[in-house]
């Protein structure tokens, strides 16, 4: 995996969950998020659907 495109990846998960209100910036991802948008990444899921996947409350 590309290090600076999964962190360019991630930046956008999280700069849209933000701005639908799921989390507030900054943010700390959890050790399990991490391995959660890691897979989410390497299934080649958009940033967008990935943040709601990892922030949606069920």
């Amino acid at each position: 995996m590309n290090t600076e495109a999964v962190s360019n990846w991630a930046l956008e998960c999280a700069i849209y969950a933000n701005a639908s209100g799921m989390i507030e910036l900054p943010y700390r991802w959890a050790d399990t998020e991490v391995d959660r948008l890691l897979t989410l990444y390497a299934s080649g899921i958009p940033p967008e659907i990935a943040a709601r996947t990892l922030f949606t409350k069920h």
